[in-house]
């Protein structure tokens, strides 16, 4: 989507993400291609110079019934192509079925 100056619009996507670490998420973003220029902050862009961004939240113990799971809340801004695919490539390193 683009605003009236030609630009792509990025639009934000808030979301948990429960039973991985906090480090397995930002190596996960660095592999994509981005730069922790803070500790809860990586930037970074695709092939075709379209930016996007990531803030992660401290990682904190959700307990589900017995279980203590870690849990961190990402913000994730990009143009919603770029967005989009970022969310698929998340769920398909981070996808897990109980069993």
């Amino acid at each position: 989507m683009m605003d009236n100056s030609g630009a792509y619009k990025q639009i934000a996507k808030q979301i948990e993400m429960r039973g991985m670490s906090r480090q397995e998420l930002v190596d996960f973003f660095v592999e994509m291609g981005g730069v922790s220029v803070q500790d809860s902050l990586i930037i970074g862009e695709d092939a075709e110079g379209h930016k996007w961004s990531v803030e992660l939240s401290e990682q904190k113990q959700i307990q589900l019934c017995s279980l203590l799971l870690p849990a961190t809340s990402l913000t994730i801004k990009a143009d919603s192509n770029l967005l989009n695919h970022l969310l698929m490539e998340l769920r398909m390193k981070f996808l897990s079925a109980g069993g």
